[in-house]
C-alpha cells in the first residue's frame, strides 16, 4: 500500500513537471532561437505498478527520474526581417558568444551594436568571431554590414571578421543557460559547424502552441488521476487501521 502511495505521489510530481514545462514553452513560443523543453515520456500505468525488488521510496524516485527534462533541438522556422544584423542558421550548429564564465551557444541571431562598436546579443553578450569578439570599425554603420553564407562579415569589400560557429556530436551535453543560451561542459567535443547563414532572417522558436496546450491538458488529467488514486489508497489505509 505504501508503494502505491509513493508511486501516486511521484506520478503527481511528474504530471506537475509536464504542466510547468509546457507552460514555460508557451511563454517563450515567440522568442527567437528558443528550444522547447521536453519531459521524458512515462506511462501512467507504469508509475502506479512497482518494479519487482525495489522499495517503495526508491521506486518513486526512479519513476520521477524517468520523467527528467531534455531539450528539443530541432530547427525552428525562419522569419524574414530584412534587418542587416539579423542572421539565422540553416542546418546544425550554434553561434558562439562570450558568457561571464566562458563561451555560450545560441541559435538566436538577433544581434546589435553597442556603444563601443561591438557586436552583441540581445543580452549584451559579445558575439565571437574566429579571432575573438567582433568589432565594427569606426564609421561603419550596422546597415552597411553584409554577412555571407559562410559567416564572413563585410562592409562593402572590407572584411570585418568571421562569425564563429560551433556544433556538437552529442547535443544532450548542452545545458540551458538562459532563454536561448546553452553552456557546454569543459570536456565537450566542440566542432566547426557546416550550417549556412541567412542574413535578414531570424530563426523562431520550435514550439508548437497547440502541442503545448494539449500537453498541459494531459498533465492536468494525469495529476487528477494520480490524486484520486492517492486519496483512494489513503481512505483504504484509514479503514484498515480502524479495523485493526
Amino acid at each position: 500500500m505504501l508503494s502505491g502511495l509513493y508511486s501516486a505521489a511521484s506520478a503527481m510530481d511528474a504530471a506537475s513537471l509536464r504542466h510547468e514545462t509546457s507552460a514555460d514553452n508557451l511563454a517563450h513560443a515567440h522568442q527567437p532561437g528558443f528550444r522547447r523543453r521536453v519531459v521524458g515520456e512515462v506511462a501512467f500505468e507504469s508509475v502506479l505498478n512497482p518494479r519487482p525488488g525495489s522499495s517503495a521510496r526508491d521506486e518513486a524516485a526512479a519513476r520521477l527520474s524517468d520523467a527528467s527534462l531534455s531539450v528539443d533541438f530541432r530547427q525552428g522556422p525562419l522569419q524574414q526581417t530584412g534587418r542587416a544584423l539579423d542572421v539565422a542558421l540553416q542546418g546544425d550548429g550554434f553561434f558562439v558568444v562570450q558568457g561571464p564564465d566562458g563561451p555560450l551557444y545560441t541559435r538566436n541571431g538577433g544581434f546589435h551594436v553597442n556603444g563601443d562598436g561591438q557586436l552583441v546579443t540581445v543580452d549584451q553578450l559579445p558575439v565571437l568571431g574566429e579571432g575573438g569578439p567582433l568589432n565594427l570599425p569606426n564609421g561603419v554603420s550596422s546597415e552597411s554590414i553584409q554577412v555571407s553564407a559562410s559567416g564572413e562579415v563585410l562592409s562593402g569589400t572590407e572584411v570585418i571578421g568571421q562569425l564563429q560557429l560551433a556544433s556538437f556530436d552529442d547535443l544532450s551535453v548542452l545545458l540551458p543557460a538562459g532563454v536561448s543560451l546553452f553552456s557546454a561542459p569543459p570536456n565537450a567535443q566542440v566542432q566547426p559547424a557546416n550550417a549556412q547563414i541567412v542574413q535578414g532572417f531570424l530563426e523562431q522558436s520550435n514550439v508548437q502552441a497547440i502541442d503545448e496546450l494539449i500537453s498541459i491538458m494531459v498533465g492536468s488529467r494525469q495529476y487528477e488521476a494520480a490524486q484520486k488514486a492517492m486519496n483512494a489508497m489513503d481512505e483504504s489505509i484509514q479503514k484498515r487501521t480502524r479495523v485493526q
